[in-house]
């Protein structure tokens, strides 16, 4: 996720106003260092950005992941039924073919 965020601050930082660029390029050089020091202490952390008017802010905890439900257990959640897995393999032709259509 702060990758992702990183990326974002380098997008904008060329339209932004000098102030907010400095803060951004400030931000990517030495604050996202405090902000991954936050997570990996468990800790939430936000990024804020302001241009004009406009206040851009991500916000950034840390996840736990859940591991997946197995499919051939005893017992299936309700919607398990709902639900059918496509291969990829499948999806990767599909859309060839209606790209091509």
């Amino acid at each position: 996720m702060l990758a992702w965020i990183r990326v974002a601050v380098r997008e904008i930082a060329p339209a932004l106003d000098k102030e907010a660029a400095e803060a951004a390029h400030e931000w990517m050089a030495d604050g996202c260092r405090s902000t991954r020091q936050a997570l990996m202490a468990g800790q939430a952390d936000t990024v804020t950005i302001i241009h004009g008017d406009t206040v851009i802010t991500w916000a950034v905890r840390r996840v736990q992941f859940l591991p997946w439900a197995h499919r051939a257990g005893d017992h299936l959640s309700d919607c398990a039924d709902r639900f059918t897995a496509i291969p990829i393999k499948r999806l990767k032709a599909n859309r060839t073919q209606s790209a091509s259509e």
